[in-house]
């Protein structure tokens, strides 16, 4: 995991996934879920804090099939 991308705050996560194609699809507590049709992705945000927790980022990026580097550009 890089670790520029351990702490990626809620709010930026939400947007960058909506930017790309992210739909905002259902909610349960403090998980949000986000769905892309297209790619046939499914990424969930958990928003226990105001940024996410590393192994929380680590889930995000990998089932969002989007680079490391797009997220860093995004939301550092």
């Amino acid at each position: 995991m890089d670790p520029r991308l351990k702490h990626i705050k809620v709010s930026r996560a939400k947007k960058f996934l909506e930017k790309n194609g992210f739909q905002h699809s259902n909610t349960r507590g403090s998980h949000w879920t986000y769905t892309n049709k297209e790619k046939s992705k499914i990424v969930q945000v958990i928003c226990n804090n105001k940024e996410s927790y590393p192994k929380n980022a680590k889930v995000m990026i990998e089932k969002s099939g989007i680079s490391i580097e797009e997220w860093y550009e995004y939301c550092k």
